[in-house]
């Protein structure tokens, strides 16, 4: 019997924490069904009432400013991760045609020396920066890291051209330099394709293909590569991992659940108060004077207020932390004040 009332209850408690979670996902602190004036309407009360009202329209709108930021955090990882991954492929394809275009002199007899130019160059090292930065925010994974200056052909038989090709194009698609990117990869296909046609026509020919002509297109797609827009590049990933600060990103996902157990806090105690009301209403139905005393409602708003209270409190100082990681728009969490 004993194990029976405690499963009873332990059924009841886990009920009322179901409906004060179903009420806290709707964001409502005081609907109409419950509303406080009610009870009292002293001046008092109205004026502790009035002050709630005006706490839960700060704190819904809060709570949309904070879902904002929870979005964007969202928004800016995919768009770094799938930028970054972009960066990797165009790294590969440079890889790709330094161990063809060194094939090239293999086969010829000569040894080709690669050396990188200045875009390379540059696009590696943001390749190995943003890859660093991306570990430390646990966005990603250890990267297979390229950096060998002398590919060799080998590695050419083992990355498609045409493949990193179309994943750089798929993965560019979140940066604003998607545009130059495809127009410069899009030539890059086009003289493939051309070299291939070429290949073809001398093998139906039945002639041998002049290497030549292999390492003039090779160097042409190399001559591309060096047209990527880096620099442009570059500056819109630090902006991007700028607001994804791994100190910024707690606080936003800390200010989201400060906000779901601030509205559960509220709700708890509000649920509380009217279900006592409503069992000693009818026996307290004589006594009309100092309702916000008898009836709890004293205590309920002074609970209430405290809750606010430091709700208050604790969003200036979030507000500011979030306002100086940014550090651009200082408007961007104002709300009206409380």
């Amino acid at each position: 019997m004993a194990a029976d009332r405690k499963d009873s209850k332990e059924d009841v408690e886990a009920y009322k924490a179901m409906v004060v979670q179903r009420e806290a996902e709707v964001r409502v602190l005081f609907p109409p069904r419950f509303d406080f004036s009610k009870v009292c309407s002293c001046n008092e009360c109205s004026a502790k009432i009035k002050v709630l009202k005006e706490f839960e329209a700060n704190l819904r709108s809060r709570d949309a400013l904070v879902q904002d930021l929870v979005d964007k955090v969202a928004r800016d990882q995919d768009t770094i991760v799938h930028v970054f991954t972009a960066v990797e492929r165009m790294v590969w394809l440079w890889d790709i045609l330094n161990g063809n275009l060194q094939g090239l002199d293999e086969t010829g007899g000569g040894i080709l020396e690669i050396k990188r130019s200045k875009s390379e160059d540059d696009m590696r090292k943001m390749y190995s920066e943003f890859a660093a930065k991306l570990m430390d925010y646990e966005l990603l994974s250890e990267p297979e890291f390229i950096d060998a200056r002398n590919p060799g052909a080998e590695y050419a038989d083992t990355h498609s051209l045409k493949l990193e090709m179309e994943a750089a194009l798929h993965f560019i698609n979140k940066s604003k330099s998607k545009g130059v990117v495809h127009n410069i990869l899009h030539k890059i296909e086009a003289i493939e394709q051309n070299h291939e046609r070429e290949q073809r026509n001398a093998e139906e020919q039945e002639r041998p293909f002049d290497i030549s002509i292999s390492k003039m297109h090779i160097v042409n797609q190399i001559n591309c590569l060096e047209e990527l827009p880096v620099g442009e590049i570059h500056r819109e990933c630090q902006e991007v991992l700028q607001s994804l600060d791994p100190k910024l990103v707690n606080s936003i996902y800390g200010a989201h659940d400060k906000i779901d157990k601030t509205y559960k806090k509220m709700i708890g105690i509000r649920r509380q108060f009217w279900k006592r009301y409503e069992r000693t209403v009818s026996l307290a139905s004589n006594k009309d004077q100092e309702k916000h005393s008898w009836s709890g409602l004293e205590k309920t708003l002074f609970s209430l207020g405290q809750q606010a209270e430091r709700f208050n409190k604790w969003w200036k100082t979030f507000e500011q932390h979030v306002t100086l990681c940014q550090g651009s728009d200082p408007k961007s969490l104002k709300t009206s004040p409380p």
